[in-house]
């Protein structure tokens, strides 16, 4: 079973991969991504990031991927 959330709330990753870990023991990989905003070249004042979405087409791809999984 496949689960995918957009959530604007925060959550902790470390205990979404404990719980991914406990209710599939047998999974092959975790994967996870953290990023970090820094200035460039381009924008050397850079101090902050926005991520903007639309979250039923955020869902609509995510189901997407789901599928193809």
């Amino acid at each position: 079973m496949f689960i995918a959330r957009v959530q604007e709330e925060d959550f902790d990753v470390s205990s979404e991969t404990k719980a991914l870990q406990k209710n599939i023991p047998n999974i092959g990989a975790i994967v996870t991504f953290t990023g970090v905003v820094r200035p460039s070249a381009d924008i050397p004042t850079l101090k902050a990031m926005t991520l903007e979405q639309t979250p039923c087409l955020a869902d609509m791809q995510l189901y997407a991927l789901i599928d193809l999984a």
